[in-house]
Order: C-alpha cells, then sequence, then structure tokens
C-alpha cells in the first residue's frame, strides 16, 4: 500500500492549529470523583525484562515528543514514565483516541434501548436537514456505514491545509457535515473522516435525550471509575466526536484493560460482550502494512492489525495517542504525545511509538 493511499484511508489528521477558536470549552468533569486506582506490580512480577523495558522508556524519552509511556499487564500497572514535564495527574487530549469512545458510546445506548440497531438510518435523526436536492443515496446511510466509516462522504475534509478549517469554522457542523458530497455508495468502501463520528455524537445526544457528555458519564465514565477532564463542543453545543477529549493516561489504560477483559471489569459487564466482539472484528480488512504494524483494517472505530507476531487492536490519535492492546499477552501500552505538528511530523511520531513498541516492549515478554 502507497504512503499516500496510507494518508488517505488510515492517518487522516485532525487539524492542530486554530480549532480551539471554533469549539465551546467548558470543564466537564465532575470534580469531587475519585478515579480508579491502579493496582501496581513490577515488569518482573508479571514476567516482563525489567531490562528491556527500561530500554524502551530510554528510547521514549530519546524521541523527544513523547508525554507518556504506560504499560499494563495481567492487568496491573508495572511501569509508568512521563516526559516533557508532564505529570501522572495531567489530563491530555488523545485526539482521534476518541474516536473509539464513541464507539463504546453506541454499544451502549443499543444495550441500553436508546437506539434499535446499525441498520437505522442518520437522517431519521436529523430530520431537518433532509433538505430538497440532497443527493438521495444519503437517505440510506445508517449507523452502521458511520461506526465503520463508510457512508462514502468525501473525506477530503480532513486534509486541514485545505479543507478543514472551513468544517470547523462553520456555525453548524452537522449540516456542513450532511451536505458533503458522496464519493461512494453507502458501504461500499471505507474512507476516514471525523464528520461521521461527530454525526454519531448528534445522534446519541438526540435519540437518548440527553448530552453525549451526560449518557458516557452515567453508563461508561462513572461505572468505569474513569474521569473526562473536558470534552469540547462544537458553536452549537454538541460534544465533538471523534476528538477533543481530555484525559489521563491512565484513564484511557483503563478504557483498554475494559476492551481486553471483553467489557467486564471488577465483574460488571460494563459494555455488551457481543459488542465488544463485534468492534474488534474486522470490518474493513487490509493486507497493508504501516511502519511495524502488519495486516490493518478497522471494526467499530478500531484499529485492527498485527505488531510482530501478535495481533492487536488499537485506539489511535493523531503524532503519537495510543492505546495498543495485545489480547493474547494480557498486555496494555499506552502513549501521549506532542500534537502540535504537521502532518508528516505526525506520521514519523506514530511511526516511531509503534517501533518502540515492537523493538522493545514486545521483546520484553518472557
Amino acid at each position: 500500500m502507497s504512503l499516500k493511499k496510507l494518508f488517505k484511508f488510515f492517518l487522516l489528521p485532525v487539524v492542530i492549529a486554530g480549532i480551539q477558536l471554533y469549539c465551546q470549552k467548558d470543564p466537564t468533569a465532575i470534580r469531587s470523583f475519585e478515579s480508579y486506582e491502579w493496582e501496581v506490580s513490577t515488569p518482573a512480577a508479571q514476567n516482563l525484562d525489567e531490562n528491556v523495558i527500561e530500554d524502551a522508556f530510554v528510547q521514549a524519552e530519546q524521541t523527544g515528543f513523547m508525554n507518556s509511556l504506560l504499560i499494563v499487564r495481567h492487568g496491573y500497572l508495572v511501569s509508568e514514565r512521563y516526559f516533557r514535564g508532564f505529570e501522572v495527574n495531567d489530563a491530555q487530549d488523545v485526539m482521534s483516541v476518541s474516536k473509539s469512545f464513541i464507539s463504546s458510546l453506541v454499544g451502549l445506548a443499543l444495550h441500553h434501548g436508546y437506539l434499535d440497531s446499525l441498520g437505522q438510518k442518520m437522517l431519521d435523526f436529523l430530520p431537518e436537514y433532509q433538505a430538497s436536492g440532497l443527493d438521495p443515496r444519503k437517505s440510506q446511510i445508517t449507523l452502521g456505514h458511520l461506526i465503520t466509516m463508510r457512508a462514502g462522504f468525501d473525506n477530503s475534509i480532513e486534509d486541514y491545509d485545505v479543507n478543514w478549517n472551513r468544517w470547523v469554522s462553520s456555525t453548524d457542523w452537522i449540516g456542513y457535515a450532511i451536505q458533503l458530497p458522496l464519493l461512494y455508495d453507502p458501504g461500499s468502501r471505507f474512507a476516514y473522516i471525523t464528520a461521521e463520528t461527530h454525526l454519531l455524537s448528534a445522534i446519541l445526544t438526540r435519540a437518548t435525550g440527553m448530552s453525549t457528555f451526560d449518557f458516557a458519564q452515567k453508563y461508561l465514565f462513572v461505572p468505569l471509575k474513569i474521569r473526562i477532564d473536558r470534552w469540547e463542543r462544537d458553536p452549537r453545543g454538541n460534544y465533538i466526536g471523534g476528538m477533543r477529549m481530555h484525559f489521563t493516561p491512565r484513564s484511557i489504560a483503563r478504557f483498554g484493560y475494559l476492551y481486553l477483559r471483553e467489557g467486564n471489569v471488577g465483574g460488571d459487564q460494563i459494555i455488551p460482550l457481543q459488542w465488544v466482539r463485534e468492534s474488534l472484528t474486522y470490518h474493513t480488512s487490509g493486507k497493508g502494512g504501516w511502519g511495524e504494524l502488519r495486516n490493518i483494517g478497522y471494526g467499530y472505530l478500531w484499529w485492527l492489525g498485527e505488531i510482530g507476531e501478535h495481533e492487536c487492536f488499537i485506539a489511535l490519535g493523531y503524532a503519537g495517542q495510543f492505546i495498543i492492546v495485545f489480547p493474547e499477552l494480557q498486555l496494555i501500552v499506552v502513549t501521549t504525545s506532542d500534537y502540535q505538528c504537521d502532518k508528516d511530523t505526525a506520521d514519523r511520531q506514530e511511526r516511531a511509538v509503534l517501533s518502540i513498541c515492537a523493538n522493545y516492549i514486545l521483546p520484553a515478554v518472557e
């Protein structure tokens, strides 16, 4: 697979500079909320070579762009380190890792009866946008198309050098997204685009009668015992679907652990088992590679593939925000990084994180 295609379909960036001018900010955290405290162990106690793990942290610090590296094995936090002045309780923008959170919320809305099925039509929830002259194919776009990035919208909007600011500077992000041209028939082809996850956030609000934030608090964040420190909104008050969620690295590690445990932690089935399994199934298959990642595919807003000889699923955010889960190894790797960079630099940073995982962390497994 060519580098150009990888950029276009797999690594399309979210805007870095200027977006905060167009997003509503609000401190959405419950400040008195006590977050889950990880049980701490050591690499050796969890069958990881401590010297090799130390080499991984040396490599991470030397990158100059990584803010954190955390390693969880067998449900224990075995190693963590923070760089560039960041500390354990600093919440960070996890960029498109947010998309995997949106995926979980759709599953929860289905489970609790707010949604009927992924076959429901997008425009049934947004009837005011069914204007005359709208491409009739848009009436066929379903929730399933949106959650697999197969709605067919023109994803050149993701090229922030040219088109992104036209979307985020608009006063109606939902209307702008729906008016985007369709490049493909719905369901026929994968095309990564943040607008589709933002539409899902708006649909969740319509379907549940709650803001996406309130719904997430009730059914995900509080049961999971994680705190979101900030979640930004669009100009009309919709919580942004697919970016601009701020968590501590420990919190997103907990989210990765939830999926590693197939939705059940502490004896509580927070997300239905079947939803987790469907989410981590290839709905878009690929034989291409990118850095150390092979057999790249896409589930329900989760990336799928292999690193080394090990299957993994990944929540991926621009420039090096990662939750990488290796189910057979009971291993989770979390990183956060500087995202104030152009797309070429972001690509290099993402590849560097995958390289540290492949060449230092996986070899530490005994």
